[in-house]
């Protein structure tokens, strides 16, 4: 895997075919508050990606598994992120197991699956089953 990020600033409705050219992606919110959950992290995980997440505490609610994302609040800061980031950039089996949740939707988690559900119609979206 190539370690690569981009910031997408004002790209509007392009956002999400400039995420199919990285594999990790920034998903950082100017809020903490529970329940506040943008489009950026799905739209990452739509295009592939693994976002780098920093945003609502109960992000774990809202994604379809923990490992679906770096989690900037539980590794503890920016140096842990940035040691996560990079051991993902060499290690292919560690990086396959944040993408194993798309095989896997058993193991997604109740909130993202009803947020999917409530989504979109027929319960079909971008995920699956």
């Amino acid at each position: 895997m190539k370690a690569c990020r981009l910031r997408f600033l004002e790209l509007g409705p392009n956002r999400k075919n400039a995420f199919r050219f990285v594999e990790n992606s920034e998903a950082m919110k100017n809020s903490e508050d529970d329940h506040y959950v943008s489009e950026k992290v799905y739209d990452a995980l739509v295009a592939g990606c693994v976002p780098t997440y920093f945003g609502a505490p109960n992000i774990l609610d809202y994604v379809p598994h923990r490992d679906a994302i770096i989690d900037v609040r539980a590794l503890g800061g920016a140096r842990r992120v940035a040691e996560e980031i990079a051991r993902l950039a060499i290690a292919d089996v560690a990086y396959a197991a944040k993408h194993a949740w798309r095989d896997r939707p058993s193991t997604w988690s109740e909130g993202f699956e009803r947020l999917q559900a409530q989504t979109w119609h027929d319960g079909v979206g971008p995920f699956e089953k």
